[in-house]
């Protein structure tokens, strides 16, 4: 074969190497992009590229448009090539650039997604890792990370310390030591009661409807103890809060400086709607009206509802409750005692020696806890004047 015909053919090899594009791993990267619906380009050594022909080539690249020639990194852990990250190639055309690994996946919007990221063309190409957040969620027990409660059941107990806590705030009815915060969300009104009954060393508890709490917060119109100290003649506390709809924080904390262990006991009853009035221990008569729109359908009851309630120490021995509003109204009453440390709820809507008025009894347990009776009633039509006449022991 002639010395000419010998250079045709060598042309020939050329330009077919050059159109076929550069390969790896025996499949030419022009093939493999095929499935790649990317619209970037690059024009380099006077050839136009798409998305996909990046992934071959040589990492020293010639823009003919921009005249320059720039040496790109290679890097290379010495991982094996199947693993994520082993080499990342960069190309950089004028404004676009492509970042390629070989555990990424270029999109058709410009987009290289890499261990979960995504890079957007024209963002720069990063030398280091990429990665999640290295940020630690604040500790737990603190306004921005409260300790979740769940108030499913009428009586729960939770076990607490303030053991290497911080103070975070002041609160309103001790001088406070250290804190942690819990946070409890309620559906529909409810009386919520905290107690440390059992631990042995000073305990303050709070209840605020913010956190940090807001200024004046213990004060309660409707008498309740959001904030204690001592009660019941201890060092422990005791404290009650009426909680709307959403989400409320209850604070656990040490009088001058203590700390320890605690068992928090939590006691919640439904509320109504109307007046919120404590009930004296004895024998009584109360007399109220309801009025609007009912809060509660405890006992199957549709109207509007006042609550009474009342609150016991440890030493309490328990005893039998009495309530009724027989001769004490003229609309359909339901009566609703609800007793959180056995769980149970008594009902009672007509007195057979009444007609449509009620009367409801039950004995109560002994020891430290929460209790609340609801005039309502029958339908939502059903309101007005009352008297109850009661027995509490």
């Amino acid at each position: 074969m002639g010395k000419e015909a010998v250079a045709k053919l060598a042309a020939l090899a050329l330009i077919l190497a050059c159109s076929s594009g550069p390969t790896r791993n025996g499949t030419s990267e022009r093939d493999a992009g095929a499935m790649n619906d990317g619209g970037i380009s690059t024009h380099v050594d006077g050839t136009t590229h798409g998305a996909s022909d990046v992934r071959g080539m040589s990492p020293e690249v010639r823009s003919a448009e921009a005249g320059t020639a720039r040496d790109l990194p290679v890097v290379n852990d010495g991982r094996d090539a199947t693993q994520s990250d082993t080499r990342q190639d960069a190309v950089k055309s004028f404004d676009v650039v492509i970042v390629v690994t070989n555990s990424a996946a270029v999109d058709g919007g410009g987009q290289a997604v890499r261990d979960g990221m995504t890079i957007e063309a024209n963002s720069g190409v990063s030398d280091g890792p990429i990665g999640g957040s290295d940020l630690a969620l604040p500790r737990p027990g603190t306004c921005a990370n409260p300790i979740p409660i769940s108030l499913s059941t009428m009586r729960t107990e939770i076990h607490a310390s303030n053991v290497g806590a911080e103070h975070l705030f002041d609160i309103p009815c001790a001088q406070n030591g250290a804190d942690v915060v819990y946070s409890i969300s309620v559906q529909d009104a409810q009386l919520v009661y905290a107690d440390t009954f059992g631990s042995s060393w000073d305990t303050v508890l709070f209840f605020s409807d913010t956190c940090p709490p807001a200024d004046k917060a213990d004060e309660a119109p409707d008498g309740l103890a959001r904030c204690n100290d001592d009660a019941c003649a201890t060092s422990q506390s005791q404290a009650i809060a009426l909680l709307a709809y959403g989400r409320h924080y209850l604070v656990l904390s040490g009088a001058h400086g203590e700390s320890g262990e605690a068992t928090i006991h939590l006691d919640r009853t439904l509320a109504g709607g109307g007046t919120l009035l404590p009930v004296p221990a004895g024998t009584g008569a109360l007399a109220g009206t309801t009025s609007g729109v009912g809060n509660s359908a405890l006992c199957e009851a549709g109207g509007p509802e006042d609550t009474y309630w009342w609150s016991t120490c440890p030493d309490f021995e328990g005893g039998d409750f009495l309530a009724t509003t027989c001769a004490g109204s003229s609309f359909d009453t339901v009566l609703a005692l609800q007793i959180p440390r056995s769980g149970v709820v008594a009902c009672n809507d007509d007195d057979d020696a009444c007609g449509r008025q009620s009367t409801v009894g039950a004995t109560l347990p002994p020891g430290a806890g929460l209790y609340s009776l609801l005039v309502d009633g029958q339908v939502g039509t059903s309101a007005g004047d009352y008297t109850l006449a009661y027995t509490r022991p």
